[in-house]
C-alpha cells in the first residue's frame, strides 16, 4: 500500500510504505535491543546474539535511516515550527555522533581506554532518539489528527520509554536480588564429611572432590587447558607471560612427587579417590571425567590438560566456603568454544565479540571475590583438611595458610601481636603485588603480578627439591624476620637473676673477652631506654643460657608454609673463638640430611601408624603429628639454648651468631 503525504511546499510526496515500515520496525527493534544491552550484562548466548543483532542492525540502518531523517529535516520538519525544528536539528546532529562513535568502537574495541567513545555513543543515541521523536510528534500534530508521522511518533515514544526503563528495572532487580555467588560466605551447616561437601553427595560425577560444574555434569574442558588466547589480541599480554613462567602453570603430571602421591592414593583408596587431588592440580582432567584413570594413562594425556590455566581460577563462579579442599563451582561462557576452536576465523569472531563488549567477559572472569576477598578465594585450594578415607582417624591439616592469616593482625583479627603493622594485607598483597604494565583491562597502568612469586624464593633461592639450608631473610626494610640475640644468662642464676642478669644485645653477635681466669661479657646497652651497660661474669666451663628473639615481621601466615614436611626452618647458633674455631654449634645438618634434634625447629612432621614420617604430599596417610611448631604472623618467639662454655677458651673473645635456616624438601615415596 502506498501512502500519500504532502510535503511542506504542498506537493504530494509518495512514500513506499513497505520500505518505510521495514526501516521503522528495524529502528524500533534497535531501540529495544539497545535498552536490553545497557541494562543486562551476561555471558549467555542470548546476550551475545543481541550484541550481534545490535551491530548488524546498526550497520544496516545507517544509510536508510540517515537518508530518511535528512529528508525529514529538509521538508516536513518545518511543520513542527520553532520547537520542532530546533530539536529536530539537534537530534539529527546527535544521530550522526552516535553513528560515527559506533563505527569507531567497532574498529578499536570498547575497552576501558575508549570509554569516552562508548558513553558518547550511548548518550548521543539516547538524545538523538528523544529529540527526533519530539520533533516528529510536534510536526504530526500540526498536519492532521492522524497521519504517518503521528503513528510513527506514538510507536516511537512507546518503545523509547520501554527501552529507557529496561536499565532501571534491571538495576532495581539487581539491588533487590544481589548475586550471592559473588561473595564467599560461611553459612549453613558445616559439612562433616566429603559426601556432605558436595551438593550431590557421593553420586556426583566428581566425588570425593567438593568441586563441581554449574551443570553438575562433565564438560568440554578445552577452555581450561590454555591461556594463550588471553593475550592473543594484545589484551593481557604481560599477564600471560608472567603466568606462563609461574609455578601454577607447571604440569602436575610432569612432577614425579605428584605422580607418586597419586599412585599411592589410587592404590590405597581406589582410583576414584584421585578426583580429590584433581580439583586443584588437574581440574581439566577432573571436569572432563577422566580423573579416575590410572596414573600411567593420565601421563599419556597432553601436558596442557594437567596444568592450571587462567580459567582455572577466573572461571570459578562460586566458592562454597572457606573450608578449602577445592570446594568451588566452575562454568564456561557461551562463546568459549569459539576461543578454543582450531579455526582462526572462528577465534577472530570470539575476540571481536570480547572487544566489542568486554563487560560480560569482565563480569564472568572477575567475580567480586577476586578483588575484595582474595584470601578467601585462595583458601579454596590453599587450605586442606584430610579426612577419611585419606587418614586413619582424626582429620589432619594438609594446608593451613589461610587459617593462620585469618586469625592474624594482617586480617585485623588479632590484637595481641608483637608490634604494629602498617596496614592490613591479604594473599595478593604479598604474592601478587601491583606492578607497572600496559594492559587495556586496567586504565591505571598497573596489574597484579601473575608470576605468583613466593617471598621466600626471592630471599632464599630455594627450589622444589631438597636444597641446602639457606639463611632466611634477616636484612632489609621488608625482611621476613628480625633475629636478635636477646640475652645471655648464667644457667645457675637463671631463675634468681631473671630480672637483672640479662645481657641484651641489639645485633646478631655478642663478643666476650677474657679477664684473668674469668670470662666477662661486655654487652652494648639498648638505645633510647636509659639503660646502663650490664656486665655478666662467667666462669670457663660454666653452663649458660642464650636467648634468641625471633620476630616474624612480614610473614602473613604460619611459617614455614606449604605441604606438611616439605618446608622446614630452624635456628642455627654458632659460637667461635678468636681463631674462628667452632666451640658450639646447634642447628647443623647431620650426614643423613636430617636437622639437629636439639635446635629450635619450625614445621610439622606427620607420622603414620608405625611412627614413620609421612613423605606423601599434604600428609596423606598420616595417623598422628610428630614435631609441630610454627612461627605465627607478626609475633615473637623466644628460643632458649643451654650450652657449656669451653674450659680453656682461645683468645679473649667468643663470637656468637644466630641465623634462621630454611629449606624446601621434595616429597617422595617409593611406589611399586
Amino acid at each position: 500500500m502506498n501512502l500519500e503525504f504532502k510535503s511542506a511546499d504542498g506537493s504530494p510526496e509518495i512514500v513506499d510504505s513497505k520500505y518505510y515500515k521495514a526501516i521503522f520496525i528495524g529502528f524500533l527493534v534497535l531501540m529495544l535491543n539497545s535498552g536490553y544491552l545497557i541494562g543486562a550484562s551476561s555471558s549467555s548466548l542470548f546476550y551475545y546474539s543481541n550484541l550481534v543483532l545490535h551491530i548488524v542492525l546498526g550497520l544496516a540502518l545507517i544509510v536508510p535511516l540517515y537518508t530518511k531523517v535528512r529528508y525529514y529535516i529538509k521538508t516536513d520538519m518545518l511543520y513542527g515550527k520553532t520547537f520542532g525544528e530546533t530539536v529536530g536539528r539537534l537530534g539529527y546532529l546527535a544521530m550522526q555522533i552516535a553513528f560515527l562513535s559506533g563505527i569507531y568502537l567497532l574498529g578499536v574495541g570498547n575497552v576501558r581506554a575508549e570509554s569516552y567513545a562508548f558513553y558518547g555513543h550511548v548518550f548521543a543515541g539516547f538524545f538523538a532518539v528523544m529529540c527526533l521523536i519530539s520533533s516528529i510528534r510536534r510536526a504530526a500534530y500540526n498536519v492532521s489528527v492522524e497521519n504517518t508521522y503521528w503513528r510513527a511518533g506514538r510507536w516511537g515514544l512507546t518503545i523509547f520509554v520501554i527501552s529507557v526503563m529496561m536499565p532501571f528495572f534491571s538495576l532495581l532487580i539487581q539491588s533487590a536480588l544481589p548475586d550471592q555467588a559473588g561473595t564467599i560466605r560461611n553459612q549453613g551447616v558445616i559439612p562433616s564429611s566429603l559426601e556432605e561437601a558436595n551438593d550431590e553427595g557421593d553420586q556426583s560425577h566428581f566425588f570425593p572432590s567438593p568441586a563441581e560444574t554449574e551443570s553438575k555434569k562433565v564438560i568440554d574442558t578445552r577452555f581450561l587447558q590454555e591461556s594463550q588466547s588471553c593475550g592473543r589480541t594484545g589484551c593481557h599480554v604481560d599477564i600471560v607471560a608472567q603466568f606462563s613462567d609461574s609455578r601454577h602453570n607447571q604440569p602436575a603430571l610432569a612432577k614425579q612427587h605428584y605422580q607418586n602421591t597419586l599412585t599411592v592414593v589410587q592404590g590405597r583408596f581406589g582410583r576414584e579417590a584421585g578426583k580429590f587431588c584433581a580439583a586443584c592440580h588437574t581440574p581439566a582432567i577432573l571436569f572432563e571425567g577422566d580423573a579416575a584413570l590410572p596414573v600411567h594413562n593420565l601421563k599419556s594425556k597432553p601436558l596442557p590438560a594437567s596444568r592450571l590455566s587462567c580459567n582455572s581460577c577466573h572461571a570459578i563462579q562460586t566458592v562454597k566456603n572457606t573450608l578449602g579442599n577445592g570446594g568451588y563451582v566452575i562454568d564456561k561462557t557461551a562463546i568459549s568454544g569459539l576461543s578454543t576452536s582450531d579455526n582462526r576465523t572462528v577465534q577472530s569472531v570470539h575476540d571481536f565479540l570480547i572487544f566489542a563488549d568486554p563487560d560480560p567477559h569482565r563480569e564472568f572472569m572477575m567475580k567480586p571475590f577476586l578483588r575484595a576477598q582474595t584470601s578467601e578465594f585462595c583458601s579454596t585450594c590453599h587450605k586442606l583438611t584430610l579426612e577419611k578415607p585419606f587418614v586413619a582417624d582424626q582429620p589432619v591439616p594438609g594446608l593451613t595458610e589461610y587459617d593462620y592469616w585469618a586469625g592474624s593482625v594482617f586480617a585485623r583479627s588479632d590484637i595481641k601481636a608483637f608490634g604494629a603493622i602498617r596496614d592490613d594485607r591479604d594473599c595478593s598483597d604479598c604474592h601478587m603485588p601491583r606492578i607497572e604494565a600496559d594492559d587495556p583491562a586496567d586504565p591505571d597502568g598497573k596489574i597484579r603480578d601473575h608470576s605468583f612469586q613466593h617471598p621466600q624464593s626471592t630471599l632464599l633461592g630455594f627450589d622444589e627439591h631438597a636444597s641446602p639450608a639457606k639463611s632466611a631473610g634477616t636484612s632489609g626494610a621488608d625482611r621476613l624476620f628480625e633475629i636478635e640475640i636477646f640475652a645471655v644468662r648464667s644457667a645457675g642464676d637463671f631463675a634468681e637473676n631473671a630480672g637483672n642478669a640479662a645481657a641484651p644485645a641489639s645485633g646478631f653477635a655478642m663478643t666476650t673477652r677474657q679477664k684473668n681466669s674469668d670470662i666477662e661479657g661486655a654487652v652494648p646497652p639498648r638505645q633510647g631506654k636509659n639503660r646502663a651497660s650490664t656486665q655478666l661474669v662467667l666462669e670457663p666451663g660454666e653452663e649458660v643460657v642464650v636467648e634468641v628473639l625471633i620476630k616474624a615481621r612480614n610473614v602473613g601466615h604460619a611459617f614455614p608454609a606449604g605441604t606438611p614436611g616439605s618446608a622446614e626452618a630452624w635456628l642455627e647458633i654458632e659460637i667461635t673463638d678468636e681463631r674462628d674455631a667452632v666451640v658450639y654449634h646447634s642447628g647443623a645438618l647431620q650426614e643423613n640430611g636430617e636437622i639437629d634434634s636439639t635446635t629450635t625447629y619450625f614445621g610439622i612432621e606427620l607420622l603414620d601408624s608405625e611412627g614413620k614420617r609421612v613423605r606423601l604430599a599434604h600428609g596423606i596417610g598420616a595417623n598422628k603429628v610428630g614435631r609441630c611448631q610454627w612461627l605465627l604472623p607478626n609475633t615473637v618467639f623466644l628460643a632458649q639454648h643451654r650450652l657449656r662454655l669451653p674450659e680453656n677458651p682461645s683468645g679473649q673473645h667468643l663470637h656468637i651468631s644466630a641465623k634462621m635456616r630454611y629449606r624446601k624438601r621434595g616429597l617422595t615415596e617409593k611406589v611399586p
